[in-house]
């Protein structure tokens, strides 16, 4: 067990934790994911569950100020679509400035942006979005959604942009921790397959939010983690001996769609595609 927090809430992060270990190791499902399975594999084995106390997420002492651990949160449905209130008890503690690289690439989509354009995108966004005494901007994740009936999953990292008054020509952000809230009432009755399917999906996110956290400030970043994110449910799902349901269709209908639309190799989406996967609630 990793955390004492509630025997029924221990089992069920326990499940996701260990349905991902288990099935990104069969060796179908690794080959087709190549070297983001063990990406995500990484992720998933570092992954803690925050304990619960008078209705009230708190990070154990032993994973305060570490930033670089997944935090999974099992809630059910109702309380976990307006969960926002209660997870930002836990995604408002921020890590230290670190600079930002020139170009910052996502490891998972392969998505690239110069740190200037992707900056000023940050900045843009964070000014319809929120302000903290004028400077101190907050951009929420931009695949974090209200959960709707075929996501059951999803992931929140926030960011805020600064600049180093010694060195103005530099870029600097902090960041939280990532954290997967997924939904527990349909998850209890899924099989292991689906389960390692929805929560490595977010994984996929989280290894973008811990690696490059910045590229969720740009549209086409955000999408193009997400393409990711469906390659991998649609690679477990198409493995898996339980095929069919909403997400596992949802899943394969849109790696459709981007095989033709963007090629193999390819998860960014242009401008045009991006507000067609807004359109239809990709992300």
């Amino acid at each position: 067990m990793r955390s004492g927090a509630g025997s029924q809430r221990t089992q069920r992060f326990d499940s996701y934790v260990e349905s991902v270990d288990t099935i990104l190791r069969i060796p179908e499902v690794e080959s087709a994911l190549g070297g983001l399975a063990t990406r995500i594999l990484a992720v998933n084995a570092k992954a803690f569950l925050p304990n619960e106390k008078g209705g009230q997420l708190v990070i154990p002492r032993q994973y305060r100020g570490d930033y670089d651990r997944l935090a999974i949160v099992p809630m059910p449905r109702k309380e976990a679509a307006q969960a926002s209130d209660k997870l930002a008890v836990i995604t408002s503690d921020f890590s230290d400035w670190f600079p930002m690289e020139e170009t910052v690439i996502s490891p998972v989509s392969r998505y690239s942006i110069g740190r200037a354009a992707l900056y000023q995108e940050m900045l843009d966004l964070g000014r319809r979005q929120h302000t903290n005494d004028g400077s101190d901007i907050e951009i929420a994740e931009r695949s974090s959604q209200d959960l709707s009936a075929a996501s059951w999953a999803r992931t929140v990292v926030n960011l805020w942009p600064g600049e180093n008054s010694q060195l103005p020509e530099a870029r600097y952000i902090k960041r939280t921790r990532p954290v997967t809230v997924v939904e527990s009432d349909g998850m209890d009755n899924a099989s292991e397959w689906l389960r390692a399917a929805i929560v490595a999906h977010e994984e996929a996110h989280a290894v973008d939010a811990l690696h490059n956290a910045a590229l969720y400030a740009s549209t086409r970043g955000g999408a193009a983690s997400e393409l990711a994110g469906y390659f991998v449910t649609d690679a477990i799902m198409q493995l898996s001996p339980f095929m069919g349901g909403d997400i596992a269709e949802g899943a394969r209908d849109l790696e459709a769609w981007r095989q033709k639309e963007l090629g193999p190799d390819n998860f960014v989406p242009n401008d045009e595609q991006v507000k067609y996967l807004q359109t239809i609630g990709a992300f």
